[in-house]
């Protein structure tokens, strides 16, 4: 792939992230004067952009990397935008939360076909968007339709982040919802009762889904899709106040789980990512609510952030590890 194709997956990927994060660093020293919370989410943002900076040379710089564009890839960024369409159709025909919609593309898509499913669980992240962000199919379509063309940029870059599907959603989303002039969903803070409830869902999702992928041999999709199933049914009935909320948590953990070993290669660093994504899953939640591809964006700068930390701590390892490694996600 050339140095162009991999530099523009790169800014895609690296832009919306920090978009993301940016907006709810501003908010939380400027309108919530919350100095704490700002301390953490401005630590994350230092140790994900050192992350970008290690990815920024392994995959853009010095990737060797120079297979052309192949019909592979073409398919791949139409089973994004087929599992974008299905998704928005199950959750908006059929009634289903976005978590079970999504949960279920992901977990048909790898029983009928392997080597698209990751491309159709990409889409399916487009797909969970709210009706007043993507009021009809044809902006719906368009957003993915760009995620693909994302998806197929991005193929080199990031390989094996945990969220980086997700980030590709987002990145085709938000255009063409500022296009369009949607209006996000206005979502409140999740109340501080809460905040430990919101923690310990995303660390133990990050754990299993890690464990399920990782150790186990169901493949990232697989198991985040189980994960994402399971909960997006069972916590809304165990909890129909707090559950609904609980089980979005946990579906964006699990992404964190999609992570490959060489990123995130023990249970500490799938645990630090896990509570990373609940902060970040916690700070951000009144901004782009409804938009397809957000709880993937958290949980690919949770994931970077804790790849940055592993670089500064151990910047040998991590260069000889990234190198050598083969990534799934």
């Amino acid at each position: 792939m050339n140095f162009i194709l991999r530099f523009l997956g790169y800014a895609a990927l690296t832009m919306t992230t920090l978009f993301l994060i940016m907006t709810g660093l501003w908010d939380v020293f400027v309108h919530q004067a919350h100095w704490l919370r700002g301390l953490i989410t401005a630590v994350v943002l230092l140790l994900f952009l050192r992350g970008m900076q290690t990815e920024w040379r392994v995959s853009v710089i010095h990737s060797e990397d120079t297979s052309p564009l192949t019909r592979s890839d073409l398919y791949g960024g139409a089973a994004v935008w087929i599992g974008a369409v299905v998704t928005y159709a199950l959750h908006l025909e059929w009634g289903l939360s976005a978590v079970v919609a999504s949960s279920l593309v992901g977990i048909v898509a790898h029983a009928m076909t392997r080597r698209l499913a990751v491309a159709a669980f990409c889409g399916s992240f487009v797909g969970m968007a709210s009706v007043s962000v993507f009021p009809g199919y044809a902006s719906l379509a368009l957003a993915g339709l760009l995620a693909g063309v994302m998806y197929v940029a991005s193929k080199v870059a990031f390989d094996g982040f945990g969220g980086k599907l997700g980030t590709i959603a987002f990145a085709g989303s938000i255009p063409v919802a500022f296009m369009f002039g949607s209006a996000f969903i206005e979502a409140a803070a999740p109340p501080e009762s809460l905040f430990g409830h919101l923690v310990i869902a995303a660390i133990i999702a990050a754990l299993f889904t890690y464990t399920l992928h990782a150790h186990l041999g169901f493949g990232p999709v697989l198991a985040s899709g189980l994960v994402g199933l399971a909960a997006g049914i069972w916590l809304p009935l165990l909890d129909p106040v707090h559950g609904p909320l609980l089980a979005v948590m946990v579906f964006c953990a699990s992404f964190v789980g999609m992570a490959s070993r060489r990123r995130l290669p023990h249970a500490g660093a799938v645990a630090l990512a896990g509570l990373f994504c609940a902060l970040i899953f916690v700070f951000s939640t009144p901004y782009f609510a409804g938009a397809g591809g957000k709880l993937g964006t958290t949980a690919f700068a949770s994931t970077a952030a804790v790849v940055g930390l592993w670089d500064l701590m151990a910047p040998r390892n991590r260069s000889s590890a990234v190198k050598d490694g083969q990534g799934a996600v």
